[in-house]
């Protein structure tokens, strides 16, 4: 198989599983032993949180970092950056230049590297076909089928209770991040950065999320308005930062012109780029391909450059009207340059013509970006969030609920006829199912009672 078709979310699916290796040793012969693989990070930062590993008997807690190579960790500046400060392990695939400085902190710590296809058990293309065709569906959650019956109010309750939580928490992750920018020296940007990015992270769904978030980062946008970009230079900076501009994707007039345009741009500004490695085809269709989302990022960037998108989200949800419609209305007009709505791939021309973005997809980033962005964004304003508030409760659920959803609703007995309940159901079995918390969840302390709710159940999960 060749490397270059390896992504780091294929490649934290092979750690993940630890028969897929064996003897494990850093770079510099000490011995490896995974104690607990931590928490998936699906956020900016470590692959993987809060999880231990014992170097040569010695036992760390902290974060694991994945990537395809070892000199990734200096490609993508992680040295300089305080978030991977708390890295304990760097998993590299594989090691193509093994002279380059090794993995360090920005406390100039140097992180223990191992190079995981020297302790495969098996092929990396045996193990490529069982990661492929497993079946990812949870099978049941604990309190099922007894939830079935439980009394419809508490499940309302509690469901209703954790959509509200789910909200609260990514406005306050909006919040911090724009909080971060501004004390970073970049106050005046700092509200359109923090939606550019987040809005960027939802354009790359579940198998693109993370190429996304390192991309927007890298795009300045403070920078990007100094240098009074029009929509095909936009396009240059996205599609070059995002190492999609390869010569082997010189397929026509226009992908030339982008190269051209990026060769200059590129040196100009010094301006880092991601490898085409970074983003994930396999198993998506045409028109969900990384390309598509990454044109439409690009009439995003160039709208925010010349617009006030703050000004535009305060008078949708403090103005009188239809936030909801007036926001649809903004993202479908999102301008994206002709070839994209012509072609899927440089060079790969769609059967018919067809908008980038859907109106269900459009519908997921108002409930999960705009509306939280409103929340940080007008918290200062009087009775903005009991006005916003309202707005998201009164949020109909979807009229194509996502397969996760639709299998809660199932699990559960509850059908969620508003966003927040659509949000609650996800919140409730992230935090509560998915761990065995039935002591602390009102719907386990119902359907176990108060004292069986934890121990004999956690024999299930483990």
């Amino acid at each position: 198989m060749s490397k270059l078709n390896l992504n780091e979310s294929f490649i934290s699916r092979i750690w993940e599983r630890h028969q897929n290796y064996s003897g494990l040793k850093t770079t510099d012969g000490h011995a490896v032993e995974v104690i607990d693989l931590g928490r998936r990070n699906y956020d900016s930062g470590p692959d993987y949180i809060d999880a231990v590993i014992s170097i040569d008997g010695r036992t760390y807690s902290g974060s694991v970092e994945i990537h395809r190579d070892s000199s990734d960790w200096n490609r993508h500046s992680h040295e300089n950056d305080p978030n991977y400060a708390g890295v304990i392990l760097h998993v590299a695939m594989f090691n193509e230049a093994p002279d380059e400085n090794p993995a360090a902190s920005s406390m100039e710590r140097r992180i223990p590297t191992v190079i995981l296809s020297e302790f495969l058990t098996r092929s990396l293309k045996d193990i490529w076909k069982e990661l492929i065709f497993e079946d990812t569906t949870p099978s049941s959650i604990l309190c099922y089928p007894k939830s079935l019956k439980a009394d419809h109010d508490v499940k309302r309750k509690m469901i209703c209770a954790q959509g509200m939580q789910r909200l609260s928490s990514k406005h306050a992750k909006i919040h911090q991040r724009a909080e971060a920018l501004a004390d970073a020296g970049k106050a005046k940007f700092a509200y359109e950065q923090t939606a550019f990015e987040y809005i960027c992270e939802a354009l790359g769904y579940s198998k693109n999320k993370k190429p996304f978030i390192r991309l927007s980062r890298n795009i300045d946008l403070e920078k990007m308005k100094a240098m009074k970009p029009g929509l095909t230079e936009c396009d240059a900076v996205v599609f070059g930062m995002a190492g999609m501009l390869s010569p082997e994707n010189q397929t026509d007039e226009y992908s030339n012109i982008l190269h051209a345009l990026w060769s200059e741009i590129r040196v100009r500004f010094r301006l880092p780029q991601l490898e085409a490695s970074d983003w994930n085809f396999f198993r998506l269709r045409p028109p969900n391909f990384p390309t598509l989302r990454l044109a439409y990022a690009s009439g995003l960037l160039r709208f925010i450059l010349q617009n006030d998108l703050s000004e535009i989200v305060r008078d949708a949800f403090l103005l009188p009207g239809n936030p909801l419609k007036e926001l649809k209305r903004f993202f479908r007009n999102i301008e994206v340059s002709d070839y994209w709505k012509q072609h899927y791939h440089f060079g790969r021309k769609k059967n018919f013509p067809q908008s980038i973005l859907g109106d269900q997809r459009i519908s997921e980033i108002i409930i999960n970006v705009m509306i939280p962005f409103a929340l940080a964004l007008c918290r200062d304003e009087e009775n903005s969030e009991e006005l916003i508030g309202k707005i998201y409760l009164d949020v109909p659920a979807s009229s194509s609920k996502s397969s996760m959803v639709r299998w809660l609703e199932q699990q559960t007995g509850f059908r969620a006829t508003t966003a927040n309940e659509e949000q609650g159901l996800l919140n409730l079995y992230e935090n509560y199912c998915s761990k065995g918390r039935c002591i602390s969840c009102r719907i386990g302390k119902l359907v176990f009672g108060e004292a069986a709710a934890d121990e004999p159940y956690r024999i299930i999960l483990y």
